[in-house]
This record gives structure tokens, sequence and C-alpha cells, in this order.
């Protein structure tokens, strides 16, 4: 499952990268679509730096947010390996959830 393989790849990454931030942190749903919209567009178009950096740019546009939210978010998270834990419980629903949505818009089922 390339997904699972990518999110624990950017999990790490992230927790390497986290900064401090006077940020309030996002609300977990949130953070779920925005983290699911990075891991999407980072598997479509690679992993180099500078892409990343757009994809960044470009996924905090369409939800509304800001890199230090996203940042206030990772730091919020990190301090506590439970939150860290509850947040990617919830992100494995998530994905599964628009797998099994995915499939079924790909569905050549006849009936």
């Amino acid at each position: 499952m390339r997904i699972s393989s990518a999110v624990l790849f950017c999990a790490a990454m992230v927790f390497l990268l986290t900064g401090c931030s006077k940020e309030k942190p996002l609300d977990q749903e949130k953070f779920i679509e925005v983290y699911y919209d990075i891991l999407v567009l980072q598997e479509s178009r690679g992993m180099e730096f500078s892409a990343m950096q757009k994809i960044r740019e470009e996924i905090y546009k369409k939800h509304g947010i800001t890199h230090a939210q996203y940042e206030a978010t990772i730091a919020y998270l990190s301090k506590d390996t439970k939150r860290w834990e509850e947040f990617f419980d919830a992100m494995i629903a998530y994905v599964r959830v628009k797998e099994k949505a995915a499939m079924g818009s790909n569905s050549t089922k006849t009936e």
C-alpha cells in the first residue's frame, strides 16, 4: 500500500523538520485533509525538495491555511506520542474511505 509508506515517510520527515510556532494548531479533520492532499500530490509529482515546496503551497492555498498553521499542528502532535497515534489511526481510516470511494467510482461492474 503506497500511501501508508508515504504517510510514515512524511511523518518522519515532518517530525524531524518541526519547529516552534505561535500559531494555533489546525483541528484534526482539517489537518487530515491537508496531509492527505500533500501525500497524494507528492506521490504523483515526486519527492524533489522544490516540488514538495510547490505542492505544499498549492495545498495550503486550497485549504485556506498557512505554513505556520501546518507547522504548529505538527509541533502540537509531536509533543505527545499518543496524539500522533490517534492522528495516524484517523488518517488511515480517512485513506481507506478515499480508496473505497475511488474504487467505487472506477467500478466497471454492470448490474
